[in-house]
């Protein structure tokens, strides 16, 4: 009976960094944000961004990185779904007077916030598709406001 050869966890997640990155390079280049813009999102600094496009990155994601590339697959594709083209592309570059941006534009707001605010604007914007208010949402029956940055406090 052979050896198993010990179990390598370095090339799935190797792979997944690379399916990630690829799809991440493809939304930031259809959206037409600056390399600058394009590494921040990431969270990486602009020459590893320009490795990434060129298909040369070579390096794991960490879990932040991965939340952000898999938030903003989910903001991509709830703007393709909710909105016509070329609302659908330029959304997140347009001002938005809405309670999350304070008219910023989204790009921004994800920038200079960071991670939790990747996931408030896809939560954001997975509420709009189902139809709901997401300025007013209920939780467990109790009108609340999950974008307020008192909930929870009494």
């Amino acid at each position: 009976m052979t050896p198993k050869a010990p179990l390598n966890l370095e090339v799935p997640h190797q792979r997944m960094a690379e399916v990630a990155l690829k799809a991440l390079s493809r939304i930031i280049s259809e959206w037409k944000l600056s390399q600058a813009e394009a590494a921040a999102i990431a969270d990486m600094p602009a020459s590893s961004w320009k490795r990434v496009e060129a298909g040369d990155y070579g390096r794991k994601l960490n879990k932040d990185q991965m939340l952000r590339v898999s938030a903003i697959v989910g903001i991509y594709k709830s703007l393709k779904l909710y909105f016509n083209e070329p609302i659908a592309s330029e959304w997140i570059s347009l001002e938005n007077d809405g309670p999350l941006f304070r008219g910023q534009r989204p790009v921004y707001s994800l920038i200079t916030s960071g991670l939790p605010q990747f996931l408030k604007v896809r939560t954001y914007l997975e509420a709009l598709l189902e139809g709901h208010d997401p300025s007013f949402p209920t939780i467990a029956g109790k009108p609340e406001n999950c974008f307020d940055s008192k909930r929870g406090s009494s």
